[in-house]
């Protein structure tokens, strides 16, 4: 039985010393460094993924658009595309 108290305080202390350790590294100038960095480079890649798409919608009727069809059995598909393409 006084082993058991033993083993248990001696494992509380190393779970202490895991903590402890853990909130150093955490609170580190490297790791805040690191996440400042990650935030950043996150914010900035949203923020340009986000600024091209806006302009997409917004100017599709002046992109160009071309279908080239060279084979033999698609004509019906041609004059429905002339067809609805025309309205």
């Amino acid at each position: 039985m006084h082993a058991k108290r033993i083993s248990a305080t001696l494992l509380s202390a190393k779970e202490k010393e895991f903590h402890m350790s853990f909130k150093k590294f955490i609170v580190s100038k490297g790791v805040i460094g690191a996440l400042i960095i990650v935030l950043f480079y996150g914010l900035l890649m949203v923020g340009i993924y986000f600024s091209g798409y806006k302009v997409v919608p917004s100017k599709i009727n002046q992109l160009p658009v071309a279908i080239v069809n060279q084979d033999k059995d698609s004509t019906t598909l041609k004059k429905q595309l002339k067809k609805k393409l025309a309205v």
